[in-house]
């Protein structure tokens, strides 16, 4: 594992900036912790794609399906703010996709997670949001 948090290119494009923020959510996890099993696990209904989980993690027994959202500092808003009712809904969907394909017990403890990236021409700014769904999924 790395020392430091993946090196910031200002100005990135859009899946660029996607592909670091991924990176460095994936780096602040570990150094918090948890363990990475997978990273953009994708879900399709024929060859329509329906969706996808940015990072699934483990910590302390419990899977954690992470939506990572990235902005460049200069925004008017903070990335979280992208975060809605429809799409967190869709996690909780994407999740139940994710255990009957892995074949996991949907008896297991599970949680969805949001880490909020800003990108600075320094160190990153960085929110974690533990366990945003209201009732236990």
């Amino acid at each position: 594992m790395r020392s430091s948090f993946p090196s910031p290119t200002l100005l990135s494009p859009p899946k660029e900036l996607g592909k670091w923020g991924e990176e460095t959510a994936a780096f602040f996890l570990q150094k918090n912790g948890y363990k990475i099993l997978e990273r953009n696990v994708e879900f399709f209904a024929g060859k329509r794609k329906i969706g996808e989980i940015d990072l699934v993690a483990q910590k302390n027994n419990k899977i954690i399906f992470v939506e990572v959202k990235t902005i460049q500092q200069s925004l008017a808003f903070y990335p979280e703010d992208k975060m809605h009712s429809r799409k967190i809904k869709k996690l909780i969907k994407l999740s139940d996709y994710y255990l009957k394909q892995k074949k996991i017990s949907f008896n297991v403890e599970r949680q969805i997670d949001v880490v909020a990236i800003e990108k600075t021409d320094s160190q990153p700014i960085i929110r974690h949001y533990a366990n945003i769904t209201p009732d236990k999924i």
